[in-house]
């Protein structure tokens, strides 16, 4: 059963307060409430009103048929200050900026005065009687939600073991340069495994507190953009350390109030990607509906639905952990939420029923972890990769902002490995056709791979691209910042489409047209002689992770790109992709096959409507039955007689 559970304030509440909340939650009908509880620091006083507040509302929940857990926020420390620091005078998380520069709000866990402290909260939570807790999403050396250039820590603790282990007295400047200029080193490696050392101990010490009160309490952990990169361990060891022999629980991250990062389904595709790295691991999973900062005028119910459903299609989840309940104001201030998923809720059925077997599309190669070994050059500098945090990764943006089926399950077909993650393809992943940024080509190139090129070179950033096959030149808007490189290409390969730098105005292509000496190869084919097929890309994608929001770029979304990969991908693995539907912006696909059959979800997430798609299949089947929608099937395509309303959805299912 898919669980819903919907996170609560813990608050002194009326008896008014409480009916509505009762009200509310009942409509809703979770499998769980979290009660929120506030982890202050060094006042006795408040500690006790929030364990009085928490024990008056689990009680007068559970009286009325709701199971409670305690949802403990924060616990290393959100980055920032905050009240419920009370100034604790702690060993703050330094980082490797150097000169003092500390973390505010975030508590080295090396220090003892700080743990022991933070196990006793923990240990009063367990005594509560609850049978689940949560611990938020700052349980990171990165100082909760702070970016990757102020990785800690770096305190006269933390340094003290480096210098020891590295045998030399280095300073936390020095080590910098170590960890961020350049490869995979003994620094950098030293650095991660006191990282991860430190984060461990922490979880095994409040896993103790806990279990110290009751052994079955199950004990979870929220995951961060960093939680699987960056933290010298992942999130899923740190959650079968805290779980003691229970089992192990994670709130994936990726949330729908991460509408603008830099489009809406990227947050799913990065709870796919998590999802699939914990597969198979024996953790229960769940989604992050978080509605931030509430209500429906920031984060509209559409978003958190749309969130939902998807990735209940995908099957991948056990559940999510939907903020559909005002923190702030009483349960009936904002009702959007619930009475949005409450109608779904036949939707909810039949996606169940429907999405079944293997989630199939492109292969989207993401290897966790690749910190560990990264080289940052001209292709990748730390501001690339750190603009933003670590997820969602640029491969989600490009595959999102061109609206094709992916999948992260890697079991056969055409895979997209840009930047790093093409150190990790194999003989057998190259015999199945790759898609690389020229991060990834050049990678490949150093290993003494064939991908097409013959030499190659920086160019400047294009303004213009030409689609061959369409005879079309297209607006290619990019940042200065922006990496491209101009490929001298070996004999065989086939250009699909030309970059042009010349100068503009106010994003116009100039009148006269643009000149052919100052193009290059923005896209091409390639089978080199051991018959391993490549689709090229001249960019390098991690620059483009720091793209400016107000200079949206054009060269990964415009009508013609879904096409060229669409294409690409076919020559690559020899057949269609399960489906495809061009030409509308945001369009979201999912495809499932069980046997002969596959079920196919589009979720519209774009502001206008999509009139009467036209859904192009991978081969001809012989039956449809449609759901939210009609239409009618011509062997291997789909044309559905209805519009898909903005936000909306329609599946169908064909034999």
């Amino acid at each position: 059963m898919y669980k819903t559970i919907i996170p609560v304030m813990n608050k002194k509440l009326t008896d008014a307060q409480k009916a509505k909340l009762v009200s509310e939650l009942k409509k809703a009908d979770p499998q769980a409430v979290m009660l929120i509880y506030g982890r202050i620091l060094r006042n006795q006083q408040a500690k006790d009103l929030e364990y009085e507040h928490f024990i008056e509302n689990k009680s007068f929940l559970e009286e009325n048929g709701f199971t409670v857990g305690a949802w403990v926020t924060p616990t290393i420390g959100y980055g920032a200050p905050y009240y419920f620091d009370h100034d604790a005078p702690y060993t703050k998380i330094h980082t490797l900026k150097g000169n003092g520069d500390t973390i505010p709000g975030a508590y080295c866990p090396l220090y003892d005065d700080f743990t022991n402290e933070l196990c006793s909260i923990f240990k009063r939570v367990a005594g509560t009687g609850v049978k689940l807790i949560l611990l938020e999403d700052d349980f990171t050396l990165t100082g909760g939600k702070a970016l990757f250039d102020r990785m800690g820590c770096c305190c006269e603790k933390h340094m003290a073991i480096l210098r020891e282990r590295l045998g030399e007295n280095i300073t936390v400047e020095e080590l910098n340069d170590k960890v961020y200029r350049q490869g995979q080193n003994k620094y950098r490696d030293t650095f991660r495994a006191l990282q991860g050392e430190t984060l461990n101990s922490l979880a095994d010490k409040i896993g103790n507190a806990i279990h110290s009160v009751n052994p079955e309490i199950r004990v979870g952990l929220s995951s961060n953009w960093s939680s699987f990169n960056i933290e010298g361990i992942t999130l899923d060891k740190l959650a079968k350390t805290i779980a003691g022999g229970n089992k192990a629980l994670i709130r994936l991250t990726g949330a729908p109030y991460w509408a603008c990062i830099p489009n809406f389904a990227t947050s799913i595709e990065t709870a796919r990607l998590e999802s699939q790295w914990c597969r198979h691991k024996d953790i229960e999973l769940l989604t992050e509906g978080d509605t931030f900062p509430r209500p429906r005028h920031n984060v509209p119910a559409a978003l958190l639905e749309g969130f939902d459903t998807v990735l209940r299609a995908d099957g991948k989840t056990d559940g999510i952990l939907k903020y559909m309940v005002d923190y702030n104001s009483s349960a009936t201030y904002e009702t959007g939420y619930i009475e949005r998923h409450v109608r779904n809720k036949p939707l909810y059925d039949e996606i169940e029923r429907r999405f079944t077997g293997d989630t199939v599309g492109l292969n989207v190669l993401e290897v966790p972890e690749q910190f560990a070994s990264i080289e940052f050059d001209a292709d990748c500098r730390v501001e690339h990769y750190s603009s933003i945090g670590l997820l969602p990764v640029v491969s989600q943006w490009f595959m999102t902002d061109n609206g094709l089926p992916t999948t992260y399950e890697n079991k056969e077909g055409a895979i997209l490995a840009f930047g790093e993650n093409a150190k990790y393809l194999d003989d057998g992943m190259l015999n199945r056709g790759v898609i690389l940024d020229a991060s990834g080509a050049k990678k490949l190139m150093k290993k003494g791979g064939d991908v097409g090129i013959e030499s190659f070179e920086r160019a400047k950033t294009p303004l213009a691209e030409k689609f061959i096959e369409e005879d079309e030149l297209i607006l290619a808007s990019a940042d200065d910042d922006k990496v491209f490189y101009h490929f001298q290409l070996k004999k065989g390969a086939k250009i699909l489409s030309k970059f042009y730098h010349c100068s503009e105005g106010l994003g116009l292509l100039p009148p006269n047209g643009v000149l052919e000496e100052n193009s290059y190869p923005a896209c091409y084919l390639y089978e080199n002689s051991r018959h391993q097929k490549f689709m090229v890309y001249s960019f390098s994608a991690a620059s483009f992770g720091s793209t400016n929001m107000m200079c949206p770029t054009t060269v990964f979304r415009n009508y013609f790109r879904p096409k060229q990969l669409a294409k690409g991908i076919e020559w690559l693995q020899g057949e269609p992709l399960p489906a495809t539907c061009f030409g509308h912006p945001n369009t979201y696909m999912l495809c499932r096959r069980n046997g002969s059959q596959m079920t196919v979800g589009i979720w519209n997430f774009f502001s206008d409507e999509i009139f009467t798609p036209e859904i192009n299949l991978d081969r001809e089947y012989t039956s449809l039955d449609c759901y939210c929608c009609e239409g009618s099937l011509d062997g291997s395509k789909v044309k559905l007689s209805t519009d898909i309303a903005p936000y909306g959805f329609a599946c169908f299912t064909v034999k």
